[in-house]
């Protein structure tokens, strides 16, 4: 059973997930998001069992949010938080199908019981609901059931085979614990050519699949558990299942087929079969094999029962303290280019594994503490990871996101040295951005272009203009094309539509909203008062 909760406000969030007693309720994962827009990717991503929501949100509120799950037939459970009890909120949540409805600030014993009674719900309605029942209708939607039957016993983290079993048969699946089976699981490294949108290329995948082994007398049952990749099962109920030696043919045949039907690269792994009942462990081993795979090479990658146990390989310390006097003198370019060599280094010697990469990262992390306190640095802000070692929820730890990890450490440190530097080259940074953005209105101005060109780390680009305007530097640049645009709506005699281009603005209505949001009238009521020429 997994959860997502949704607020803009931080504190709550993190209240909500260490205050509720997550094992005793059954939930085994709990997923946080601070805005719709940030929960529509997990919830696009990763199955969701129950929703926990603020109505009022920035941006768009949690009614939108439920409205766009019900659209696009994301059909769990949803709890609505809020602050204020309105007749209307409670009417629109109902009709999109809210379980519940409860006031903030709430006590962690009234939301675990509301929790409770919403799990309890959505295990009737799993008993009662009968594959007999919904008949063609089912089966037209076999797909979606077939991910949510097949999840969490992929990803080896629920062994209830017997249960699984029971809702298979009934659709038309018919396994055993005994049925000797092979697991593969397809991941999309990149793409050669245009990306395919996720809902074309899974049926391409699939079909692909099912026609290269149905020649063999074998089934394949299969499911997308993200946007990336394919996990399936292969077996035989009639005869014997094929030989691993010509599995394996087939599966270095496959992954060509593949990558050419789908124009990307493709990473396939897999192992000797094994009986169903041992599903779930196999698919933990699966799972190892697929992160390891760090430097996300493509090719065919095979567990076998007598591979060795990779030994750790733990940074020297001798590079770690290299690592540590250059984050104390901010020399951020020679730190990532060392890391890059040593990781790289590592893999051409097949030595760099998940387990190598996150013991660098726990290294890594603790070696800039200690340059951090060395400085005297408040580490209050400092970029941290997750357990896993990804520096967020949603990317795995690779080499690409590891250097990326680097790179927000390297820029605190740069941050934290700007904002101990003298005055004058504070200022003379902030007259550098600034001229830059006057003399390029008629640009996009993104903040990491900005802080390319001008030799600055993004991060800190944004916090000077925080620190020293005190708004952001999309405000700041928005405020300026703003006032260019004034300056030639009284002073020029230029088309409203050659000024929208001349500050940037390709679409006339889009610029048209932001100067009347900015300066408080629309660009033609700003000509009709251009000052006269005598004064």
């Amino acid at each position: 059973m997994t959860i997502m909760i949704v607020d803009d406000q931080p504190n709550v969030v993190s209240a909500l997930k260490a205050g509720i007693c997550w094992e005793t309720l059954g939930i085994t994962q709990v997923f946080t998001a601070l805005n719709a827009p940030q929960a529509k990717e997990i919830i696009q991503n990763h199955p969701i069992d129950i929703l926990v929501t603020d109505i009022e949100m920035p941006v768009e509120n949690g009614l939108s949010l439920l409205r766009w799950c019900r659209q696009n037939n994301y059909d769990f459970e949803c709890i609505f938080l809020t602050s204020h009890a309105d007749f209307f909120y409670v009417q629109e949540a109902l009709q999109l199908g809210s379980a519940d409805y409860i006031l903030q600030p709430v006590r962690y014993e009234d939301m675990e019981k509301l929790l409770a009674k919403t799990i309890q719900k959505i295990r009737a309605r799993q008993t009662e609901q009968t594959w007999s029942t919904y008949g063609k209708a089912v089966y037209s939607q076999k797909p979606a059931f077939l991910k949510s039957v097949l999840h969490e016993w992929f990803e080896g983290t629920e062994a209830n085979t017997a249960e699984k079993l029971t809702i298979l048969r009934e659709m038309g699946v018919s396994l055993t614990p005994r049925t000797e089976v092979y697991l593969f699981r397809i991941q999309i490294l990149s793409w050669v050519s245009e990306p395919l949108p996720f809902f074309q290329w899974p049926p391409l995948a699939e079909e692909a699949v099912r026609t290269h082994f149905c020649r063999h007398h074998c089934e394949v049952l299969s499911y997308c558990p993200d946007r990336l990749s394919l996990h399936g099962l292969i077996y035989n109920t009639g005869k014997a299942l094929i030989t691993f030696d010509f599995y394996r043919l087939l599966l270095d045949a496959l992954l060509t087929q593949l990558e050419a039907r789908l124009g990307c690269r493709l990473a396939l792994y897999s192992a000797p079969s094994f009986p169903l009942e041992k599903l779930s462990e196999c698919a933990l081993l699966i799972r190892k094999k697929a992160a390891d795979n760090v430097l996300l090479q493509p090719g065919l990658y095979l567990h076998m029962p007598q591979d060795p146990s990779n030994a750790v390989t733990y940074c020297p310390a001798q590079l770690l303290e290299f690592f540590r006097l250059q984050l104390i003198a901010c020399n951020t370019a020679k730190i990532l280019e060392r890391a890059r060599e040593y990781l790289q280094e590592l893999g051409k010697n097949s030595l760099l594994d998940y387990d190598t990469l996150l013991a660098f990262c726990k290294d890594f992390e603790q070696t800039a503490i200690q340059a951090a306190d060395s400085l005297g640095l408040d580490i209050h802000s400092f970029p941290t990871r997750t357990a896993d070692g990804s520096i967020d929820n949603l990317s795995p730890l690779t080499l690409d996101s590891t250097l990326l990890f680097i790179r927000k450490i390297t820029d605190y440190f740069q941050e934290m040295a700007a904002q101990s530097e003298e005055p004058e080259r504070t200022e003379r940074n902030f007259r550098r951005i600034s001229n830059y953005v006057h003399q390029n209105l008629d640009k996009p101005l993104k903040c990491a272009d900005i802080a390319r060109t001008v030799f600055l780390s993004p991060d800190y680009v944004t916090r000077l203009f925080q620190r020293e305007k005190g708004l952001s530097l999309k405000e700041y640049v928005t405020m300026e094309k703003m006032n260019a645009a004034r300056e030639l709506l009284q002073t020029t005699t230029l088309p409203i539509s050659a000024i929208a281009i001349r500050v940037g603005y390709d679409n006339f209505s889009h610029f048209s909203q932001v100067y009347r949001r900015i300066m408080g009238i629309s660009p033609s009521e700003e000509r009709s008062f251009r000052p006269s020429e005598d004064g």
